[in-house]
């Protein structure tokens, strides 16, 4: 009973934050110039030919914008 009850309220925290992460702006020139400002790049081409440039990793975020 406890496993269930578990698990039905961890699906609603997925559920709700979910939802409030879909409801903010995401993609370049939709929210994202704050994140820009401080070096995040949005063109995966761009990000390799950087990383390559300063010998740093590289770090790859895909996400599915609407």
């Amino acid at each position: 009973m406890k496993s269930g009850l578990f698990v039905l309220l961890a699906l609603a925290v997925v559920v709700l934050v979910d939802a409030s992460l879909m409801a903010q702006p995401r993609g370049p020139g939709r929210g994202d110039s704050e994140a820009a400002k401080n070096g995040w790049i949005f063109s995966l081409e761009e990000g390799i030919t950087h990383a390559e440039k300063t010998g740093k990793p590289l770090m790859v975020v895909f996400r599915c914008v609407p």
